[in-house]
């Protein structure tokens, strides 16, 4: 009842402003799909997915029957400005930019799991070489196999508590960049066990330890995770005490005792 009243009052407050035609409940929007479940204990779902647009991705490269692959990159393959060809050289004739940028959607809608992927292929669009696009062709095999992957809400166990729940994770490569030797850093931060924000991030400083790197992932996701409680007491939602995981014992040490040595000015 109480959703109810408020979905009404907002209704009310959007018809003041723009014109607004109710269309029931929400099936498609922007190529992102919406569904609803139910798991075998009972607890609603809600799934957000991007097939269809993927589908057609698949069909657009070509790659509608290549064969899936189980992760979206080469642990054993390294990006590197080196392998640009050079003045000389024969440009490759792959879609470089067109599919870096049709990846990028999916990334930034429904699929945090191709963050890091198209986060590595777009510091090469402007030359990229043999070993770019074999490493974007492997990033276009595991969409094959998982076109139908997104993000899924779960109904929390007592639904009687309606305070938000924000659940957090970090973690870092240190100097994993082999032009900068910068560190990237990704998260995830999760309400309801379906993911709401996430980045994969080039970082700026260049750490000189993994704890100086894991503690500035750290400091990235505790951001991410102010402007949300900001804007849950702007609009009136009550929350728990976020939790972040980070697996580096150093940095979680440092962050509860922030001690002045030598080694982490």
């Amino acid at each position: 009842t109480g959703n109810e009243v408020r979905r009404k009052e907002i209704k009310d407050v959007m018809d003041k402003i723009f014109k607004v035609q109710k269309m029931g409940e929400l099936k498609l929007y922007l190529g992102i799909v919406h569904e609803k479940g139910e798991r075998p204990d009972g607890r609603r779902t809600a799934k957000l997915h991007q097939g269809p647009y993927l589908d057609r991705l698949m069909k657009k490269m070509n790659y509608e029957r290549a064969k899936p692959a189980r992760t979206p990159d080469l642990p054993s393959v390294k990006q590197t400005v080196l392998d640009c060809p050079g003045e000389d050289d024969i440009k490759t004739s792959w879609p470089y930019i067109s599919c870096t940028g049709s990846v990028m959607y999916a990334a930034c809608g429904t699929r945090p799991d191709l963050a890091r992927h198209v986060n590595s292929a777009a510091r090469y669009n402007k030359n990229p070489g043999n070993n770019h696009v074999l490493y974007q062709k492997q990033g276009l095999r595991y969409i094959r196999g998982t076109t139908n992957r997104g993000v899924i809400f779960t109904e929390p166990i007592d639904v009687r508590d309606e305070k938000v729940t924000l659940m957090c994770f970090v973690d870092t490569d240190w100097a994993g960049c082999l032009d900068t030797r910068r560190s990237t850093v990704g998260f995830i931060i999760q309400i309801c066990g379906g993911s709401v924000a996430w980045k994969s991030k080039l970082m700026k400083t260049l750490a000189l330890s993994s704890c100086e790197a894991e503690f500035m992932g750290l400091t990235e996701v505790a951001r991410e995770v102010m402007w949300f409680l900001r804007f849950f007491q702007e609009v009136g939602i009550s929350y728990n005490t976020p939790k972040i995981f980070c697996d580096s014992a150093s940095a979680i040490l440092w962050a509860q005792d922030p001690v002045q040595h030598q080694r982490n000015k």
